[in-house]
């Protein structure tokens, strides 16, 4: 998600099947760039190393499919930092 007018990225969702060691440098180098910004990994199961990446790399994670309800409380999470959004992914 994309704060358009200041342009700051207000949330971070990574949806894909990379092996667990590539998804923690992408998660650290995002946290490096975006250090404030939550981050949130969508994988296909949980329990996982996908998952313990994900939480080593301070994201929330989410398993397929993603009710309404979770996204919802995702966003309201984010809305409630006081940080408008658009997404980007």
């Amino acid at each position: 998600m994309l704060n358009c007018p200041s342009g700051r990225v207000a949330l971070i969702v990574l949806a894909n099947s990379d092996d667990p060691e590539t998804m923690g440098r992408i998660l650290s180098w995002m946290r490096h760039r975006w250090p404030r910004c939550p981050a949130v990994v969508i994988g296909e199961t949980g329990g996982d190393d996908m998952e313990i990446a994900a939480r080593k790399g301070g994201a929330s994670y989410l398993t397929r499919p993603v009710s309404s309800q979770q996204w919802a409380g995702l966003v309201e999470h984010v809305l409630s930092t006081g940080v408008a959004a658009v997404t980007a992914k």
